[in-house]
């Protein structure tokens, strides 16, 4: 609200970009890139000004392409680091391609690309600067990543140690740090390290942001069940997981809370629109306007089949267009804005 007002508009648009980075960087970790889509929206065209150097733009696209990771869209933020990596080396920004590749690696590894994240990883390589020290506690850990995706766990998990020490050493920010240490459990529970999985796994927990804590705290879970199986103990891995589909069901339960509040924000939008449409109503339905509309939601739900996408569309805005000519009708208004 703040970087949209009339104030903020005002100021010179670094100052906006800078603000925008930092709000983002916060969204990013604090809420893992929930409500981020305004902020978005807003900054965007700002990396059109002529006014706009070129860090600032590189800094901003350097957390959005995070933020799309984060979201499941893993070739957009590859493709925003590419664009990152030309400005940074037309305008000789060099001491920043550590994170512009760092970002790269990152997305290309939570996309299971082996390829593509080793040959992002030798690029990250090439400009690490060893005195650096939490660049290289960074770089650590996207070696362990990627030596876990590859299959060779045992050697993730001491890549892992490594970053997790070097990154205490240089004082790795506190919301980051478990990060590391969960990547290692992961790698110790490949490995069949069952106890040394459940300690880090415990350690990371213990240290975790109260937004990471219950996620860490499944996994761990998991790994518990999972050791119960294959030692025979089956009624300790139902139990476990009983309470884990508990907390799953839970978190549905507060999604679908969150989805009950825009769909009727949604109705509402729709019942206004349709008062000033010269074809209201379902007659008035723009198929190319719906089709735009999945598309876009593909780009933000990548893991839903674009059909799926397109059947819960349809289902949405005939709903909409149902309560706006009830109300219309003279039905009792189901919407407020």
């Amino acid at each position: 609200t703040l970087l949209a007002s009339r104030e903020i508009a005002g100021a010179p648009v670094n100052v906006r970009l800078s603000a925008a980075s930092v709000l983002f960087n916060f969204y990013n970790w604090a809420t893992k890139g929930e409500s981020a889509d305004a902020l978005i929206a807003l900054a965007l065209p700002w990396l059109d000004d002529p006014q706009a150097t070129p860090l600032s733009r590189v800094w901003f696209l350097v957390h959005l392409a995070f933020h799309e990771q984060i979201t499941r869209q893993y070739g957009r933020a590859r493709k925003r680091m590419a664009e990152a990596e030309a400005i940074a080396r037309e305008h000789g920004l060099s001491s920043v391609l550590f994170e512009i590749y760092h970002a790269d690696v990152s997305a290309a590894s939570a996309a299971r690309d082996v390829a593509g994240a080793r040959a992002a990883l030798e690029r990250l390589r090439t400009v690490l600067n060893p005195a650096r020290r939490m660049d290289v506690a960074y770089f650590k850990h996207q070696e362990a990543a990627l030596l876990l995706l590859s299959g060779r766990p045992q050697e993730a998990a001491a890549a892992s140690g490594e970053a997790v020490e070097i990154g205490r050493e240089a004082g790795l920010p506190a919301m980051q740090l478990p990060h590391l240490m969960v990547l290692g459990a992961h790698a110790l529970l490949a490995a069949g390290r069952h106890e040394d999985a459940i300690n880090r796994y415990e350690e990371a927990i213990a240290l975790a942001a109260p937004v990471d804590k219950r996620s860490f705290a499944w996994h761990r879970d998991l790994a518990r069940a999972q050791f119960a199986i294959t030692r025979g103990n089956e009624p300790g891995a139902i139990a476990i997981l009983a309470n884990l589909f508990a907390a799953c069901r839970e978190a549905i339960d507060r999604v679908d809370a969150a989805l009950a509040s825009l769909l009727e924000y949604r109705v509402a939008l729709v019942g206004a629109v349709q008062q000033h449409k010269q074809v209201a109503g379902h007659a008035g339905r723009d198929h190319s306007r719906e089709a735009e509309i999945v598309h876009a939601m593909a780009h933000r739900a990548p893991s839903v089949p674009r059909r799926g996408l397109a059947t819960i569309m349809d289902a949405v805005i005939t709903a909409g267009l149902d309560a706006a000519e009830a109300t219309g009708a003279g039905g009792p208004p189901v919407w407020r804005i």
